[in-house]
């Protein structure tokens, strides 16, 4: 019996799916608070992993 896998999808087809849904939908109001919680999200990554840290917690 042979397994079969699962192709393996890059972050592209995501973002691909993704502003399909914005241009069907017309939600392109939605981008901002998409973009600003990506950029949260990375500092909170970068800010407690890197010699960043002291100078991210002072912007909060």
């Amino acid at each position: 019996m042979e397994t079969q896998r699962l192709p393996i999808s890059n972050g592209m087809d995501f973002l691909k799916d993704l502003w399909g849904f914005f241009r069907t939908r017309k939600k392109f109001w939605l981008l901002p608070a998409i973009i600003v919680l990506i950029v949260v999200g990375a500092i909170i990554v970068f800010g407690g992993s890197t010699a960043l840290a002291p100078f991210v917690y002072t912007v909060f």
